[in-house]
């Protein structure tokens, strides 16, 4: 009896966290067209964020991930939830 009271207050936990992650996503997306920017999927996990663009080695996951794609010459500051234009453009390098 035990276990299945466990396993439902687990069921439970993730149930209200995985509603609370497309409350989220849902946020952002309305955010992000409110500054007249794309919700779009990238190929990457550093989508169109400004610390791409910003620091010297950037490391991306090989995820598909949804992001705000502000255009061209602008990026997405994911912190303050703006399009900026990336402070310093900095060479990327790679690590090989």
């Amino acid at each position: 009896m035990y276990r299945i009271y466990s396993l439902l207050i687990i069921m439970f936990c993730l149930f209200c966290k995985l509603n609370l992650s497309f409350a989220a996503a849902e946020n952002n997306m309305a955010n992000c067209q409110n500054l007249g920017a794309k919700w779009r999927q990238f190929s990457n996990g550093c989508a169109d964020y400004c610390s791409k663009y910003e620091t010297e080695f950037s490391v991306c996951t090989m995820a598909l991930t949804w992001s705000c794609d502000c255009g061209e010459g602008k990026c997405y500051d994911n912190i303050n939830n703006i399009c900026r234009v990336p402070e310093q453009q900095t060479e990327q390098k790679s690590l090989r």
